[in-house]
């Protein structure tokens, strides 16, 4: 298992492998969250909470919620949502040991042109 946490370790993630790529997406909430997507299925994907519930946000289609930190505001991961039909989760790798995230190529999204 590889496990990361948020800031202040209120949430916990944990996946059972690696993902081939990391994605970094230039639409607008990516390039201000900054964050590094691996995307997994839900079921391979374990997040733990705590003390503070998570906050979500969801914009444009709604195909997307994303979670962050109620304690210290960092961007945990997204899930997609029941009208989107599909089942995955993006992951922020930025909550990883930094120096396993350095090995994984990234794959980079031009989302903003979407």
């Amino acid at each position: 298992m590889i496990n990361a946490s948020c800031h202040c370790g209120n949430v916990e993630v944990e996946v059972d492998t690696l993902p081939d790529t990391v994605t970094e997406c230039n639409c607008s909430i990516c390039r201000r969250t900054a964050a590094l997507w691996g995307y997994y299925p839900q079921a391979q994907v374990s997040i733990t909470i705590k003390t503070e519930p998570l906050q979500t946000y969801r914009w444009g289609d709604e195909y997307i919620d994303f979670h962050r930190c109620g304690q210290c505001g960092c961007t945990t991961h997204y899930t997609c949502r029941p009208k989107a039909e599909m089942d995955r989760v993006g992951v922020n790798f930025r909550l990883f040991d930094h120096e396993l995230v350095q090995t994984l190529p990234v794959r980079k999204v031009d989302g903003a042109s979407f």
